[in-house]
């Protein structure tokens, strides 16, 4: 449906608009009138005072609209430049799609382990729930580079907590045998090696700087 009108000011400040459409009749008819039709037609009348003013718009007030389309925002315009950052891509948003979406788990040496995206309460943060937990159920220690990609400006330093233990041993009400530890880690850069000990759950707490 689409009303056009023009307005001149000697031709006052009465404008009349004519809805036509079968659309606009079909609304604003009694569907129960005896010999209603929907091609029906309805006049309006629309004062317009041309003196008055209207909020004041600032000069520096500017709009823009950008849609992510192709990529063009996530791994793309993100100043990380990182596809799936996060771990937040979700089947919800495509039935292709999952947490590590983007993310290759390589292997070298004969190394195992797992890498899988989880939520709970170890998060760094509310905001950024998800994270990437790494796993190494084999029995020696995994020399694992880690690579985070160019244009990521992280914290030479991250949070480390780690349970390692006996596979085979039981937490008890007293006796634990496997505790987390937590310790610092140094050294930390866009790419950096880390050796994850045998038997062990490492949670790596990486922040980003500006």
């Amino acid at each position: 449906m689409r009303s056009m009108g023009r307005v001149r000011p000697d031709l006052g400040r009465t404008l009349s608009a004519l809805l036509t459409t079968s659309l606009a009749a079909a609304l604003l008819t009694d569907p129960t009138a005896a010999g209603a039709s929907s091609a029906a037609e309805t006049d309006y009348s629309i004062t317009i005072d041309p003196d008055r003013a209207g909020p004041e718009i600032d000069d520096a007030m500017y709009g823009a609209f950008h849609e992510d389309i192709n990529r063009t925002a996530d791994g793309g315009q993100y100043a990380e430049l990182i596809q799936n950052r996060s771990f937040e891509y979700d089947t919800a948003d495509h039935a292709s799609y999952t947490p590590l979406t983007s993310w290759t788990e390589t292997t070298t040496g004969g190394a195992t382990g797992t890498a899988r995206v989880v939520n709970d309460e170890a998060r760094l943060g509310e905001r950024n729930r998800n994270y990437l937990r790494r796993d190494n159920a084999q029995d020696a220690a995994a020399r694992t580079r880690i690579d985070l990609g160019q244009g990521v400006k992280v914290r030479r330093t991250a949070r480390l907590t780690t349970l390692q233990g006996d596979p085979d041993a039981v937490n008890t009400a007293t006796d634990q045998p496997i505790k987390p530890s937590s310790s610092t880690l140094g050294g930390v850069d866009t790419t950096f090696n880390h050796t994850f000990p045998a038997n062990s759950i490492t949670f790596l707490r990486i922040a980003t700087r500006k």
